[in-house]
């Protein structure tokens, strides 16, 4: 085991985030760490001590396609129903049949063994949140609660997963709370499949006012992930209408159906964007640029983006 740059983080042989309780530990403090991206949180970001940057919504609600024997299968972070708790999960699809399987168990593994991986899809800000029996106290007009931001997968409005683990990771320093749930799940799948993945989705808003490009780039610095994972050769794909509004159902079921008509399609090495931002992605000279001039890159902006609580709402584009 090796140690990689500012923070330290525990790396595998094959450059791989090791999953343990301290890159856990290192994870929760780097989210919150504010010096390190200059201040700037991205939209609806504050630096409250305990809320994490605003990339780590779309970085928890993004999930990895994989082709199996006879099937393929979906992975990312799930809730379940019976524990109450959200877990990173393979969302399997075999014979037209759904199966769950936790990415920490013996089957899991196996799975993993012998897949192939075949690309990254981008996380829904847009449909059904993952819990549909979310209850979060609060007033809905100022604080964020999950079950306002779950809307109908034919709906137009700006909510859906990527929302629901934005609120879920305003309190990630709690460690029984949903936000350290999420925190961990992310971090045993990004050990699981390595740093790219997270590159990747990161790269899926340049636009300066989300603040993404240099959350990126605190990775990279931090050691959680690589320069290498932020500048792979790879030019986003639509996912298909008909695929979306099955994703946007956001249950294991879709998930996995997803999985296996994505996988269809093509050969590894693919992202799947939602057609609505995949003119934000960026470029591998970009990504090489930002990877070598950290922090001084002029394509990131200097400026952090205010928050005003009482119209959040209505001013996040997600």
């Amino acid at each position: 085991m090796t140690f990689r740059k500012e923070y330290g983080f525990e790396i595998d042989a094959h450059g791989h985030l090791v999953y343990s309780p301290k890159n856990i530990e290192l994870a929760r403090r780097l989210f919150i760490d504010w010096e390190i991206i200059q201040g700037d949180g991205g939209p609806g970001a504050v630096h409250d001590g305990k809320g994490a940057w605003h990339v780590f919504c779309h970085l928890a609600a993004a999930a990895v396609i994989y082709r199996i024997p006879r099937g393929a299968m979906w992975l990312g972070i799930i809730y379940n129903s019976m524990s109450k708790r959200c877990e990173p999960a393979f969302c399997v699809a075999r014979g037209g049949q759904s199966e769950i399987t936790h990415l920490d168990s013996s089957e899991g593994r196996e799975l993993l063994a012998v897949a192939e991986w075949v690309g990254y899809v981008e996380g829904a800000s847009r449909g059904h949140v993952l819990d549909r029996t979310a209850n979060d106290p609060g007033d809905p007009d100022i604080d964020d609660r999950r079950q306002d931001y779950d809307q109908v997968a034919g709906s137009t409005a700006d909510w859906g997963p990527v929302w629901e683990h934005w609120t879920t990771s305003r309190d990630i320093i709690g460690k029984n709370g949903y936000g350290s749930q999420v925190l961990s799940s992310f971090v045993a799948i990004v050990a699981a499949v390595g740093g790219r993945f997270a590159g990747t989705v990161a790269r899926g808003r340049s636009d300066s006012e989300y603040g993404h490009l240099r959350h990126m780039c605190a990775m990279v610095r931090a050691g959680m992930i690589a320069p290498e994972d932020i500048t792979w050769d790879v030019a986003p794909r639509p996912i298909p209408p008909d695929i979306e509004s099955i994703l946007l159902e956001a249950t294991p079921a879709a998930f996995s159906t997803s999985a296996a008509r994505l996988e269809a399609t093509c050969e590894a090495g693919q992202y799947w964007m939602y057609q609505r931002k995949i003119d934000s992605f960026f470029t591998v000279s970009l990504g090489e640029c930002i990877a070598s001039n950290w922090p001084g890159s002029p394509a990131i902006s200097d400026q952090g983006v205010p928050y005003n609580r009482a119209n959040a709402k209505a001013a996040r584009n997600t």
